[in-house]
């Protein structure tokens, strides 16, 4: 039964930690409490913001997303002069941006395209692109600060750094900006970050890796970490840093290949997008910028 009382106290008790007024043993209710407010606080402030005019680099994306919904095509022939951030390809033009996010972003407009109460308005009506870009970006920021906060906790730090590492990361820095914009930046950072606390939760020696919860933790983190890759070339870097921490941590070889396969589906994923708009599986659209 729903308790006031004691969901008034695990508040109190949450206030009096996160300020640093108690040395008292934490319980797993008050943890979730904080996690539930981390969450809200992210998800809110970055939901609070919209981008009346995109740029380039977003618009770019969402015209990727249009056309694959509103014209069946990977060609953004349609919105071509509406941008300069796009590739050209036998006689083609195509978004010139890495494919992760407008592909997670194609099933929501998808759905909001084909809604009784959305479905007859404009392609990339504003409410649409703000649904697209608040369930692909901003939900996984959320979901970052959260995983955030109980890794730290996890691995040692009081619950109060702990609590204050996650809101200097997300409204000291340009974390919080990128996750109002459907730019791919911040989404792959969650998903670089989400790979990396999978693996880091994931015991490295005496735990048979033929267990379920074992090798689903790696593959689901290949799994993260390629398609972090693929929503933005430069975090293949840290994918490659991932890779290091995963391969020298003295796992099984079954646990490495499943990490690996992971990742190859979005390598598969990302050819198979290169060779249908550009020819060639490792031919990426800045080969063909326009």
């Amino acid at each position: 039964m729903f308790n006031i009382e004691r969901l008034a106290t695990r508040w109190g008790d949450s206030f009096r930690i996160m300020t640093g007024s108690t040395n008292d043993v934490i319980s797993q209710g008050v943890t979730r409490m904080i996690s539930v407010l981390i969450f809200s606080a992210l998800f809110v402030t970055g939901a609070s913001f919209h981008q009346p005019v995109d740029y380039d680099n977003t618009s770019s994306r969402y015209f990727l997303v249009s056309a694959i919904v509103d014209h069946g095509t990977f060609s953004i022939d349609a919105y071509e002069k509406e941008t300069i951030d796009k590739s050209f390809w036998n006689g083609h033009y195509y978004s010139n941006k890495a494919v992760g996010a407008p592909l997670l972003g194609v099933p929501i407009y998808w759905c909001l395209r084909h809604l009784p109460f959305t479905g007859e308005s404009a392609p990339l009506a504003p409410s649409s692109k703000y649904i697209v870009r608040l369930l692909t970006t901003t939900l996984p920021f959320a979901l970052l600060g959260v995983i955030m906060f109980r890794l730290a906790c996890s691995a040692g730090a009081s619950v109060r750094k702990a609590f204050l590492m996650v809101i200097a990361y997300a409204f000291g820095t340009i974390a919080l900006v990128h996750a109002t914009l459907f730019s791919g930046h911040q989404l792959a950072a969650s998903l670089a970050f989400f790979s990396f606390a999978l693996v880091f939760r994931t015991p490295a020696n005496g735990v048979k890796i033929d267990e379920p919860p074992q090798s689903l933790r790696l593959f689901f983190a290949g799994l993260f970490a390629g398609y972090a890759a693929i929503t933005d070339f430069l975090v293949m870097i840290i994918v490659f840093c991932l890779a290091v921490y995963v391969f020298s941590s003295g796992r099984p070889a079954r646990g490495l290949f499943i990490f690996v396969v992971g990742g190859l589906v979005c390598a598969v994923i990302v050819a198979a997008y290169n060779i249908k708009c550009f020819g060639n599986p490792i031919s990426l659209s800045y080969s063909h910028l326009s």
